[in-house]
């Protein structure tokens, strides 16, 4: 492929990727202020993807190994399920707000719905008779 060949589809590439700037997602910014787009999410993923690569467990990726020549769907399932408890027992990450919030709404009120991440959708509520 000829340099000029490869830059074009280079950029085109980059045209396309700045596309998931216009797709939002469910979940918040940390500061609560909006929903966030898929590029920022990308962004964050690939950020802890670089902070937490020095993550290692021996056994964890011995079972990795493992799993992708294990042909037994029974076994597969011990694995997967063996790397759940190691990864269980290191604690990747550790919420330290765990909030108990009780919501009181009157009959009339419908359409709350209340999310495990405190995320509020307001425009589904209306107010009856």
């Amino acid at each position: 492929m000829e340099e000029k060949e490869r830059l074009k589809k280079q950029l085109d590439f980059i045209l396309e990727v700045d596309k998931v700037k216009n797709i939002f997602r469910q979940t918040y910014l940390a500061d609560g202020n909006r929903k966030e787009n898929d590029a920022e999410h990308s962004w964050h993923l690939a950020l802890m993807a670089v902070l937490l690569k020095e993550y290692s467990n021996e056994e964890v990726d011995q079972l990795l190994a493992d799993y992708k020549s294990e042909t037994d769907e029974d076994k597969r399932t011990e694995i997967v399920q063996r790397v759940q408890e190691i990864l269980a027992q290191d604690v990747p990450a550790y919420y330290i707000q765990d909030p108990i919030t009780i919501y009181v709404t009157d009959s009339a009120v419908t359409g709350f719905q209340l999310y495990p991440i405190d995320i509020y959708e307001l425009k589904d509520i209306s107010l009856g008779q």
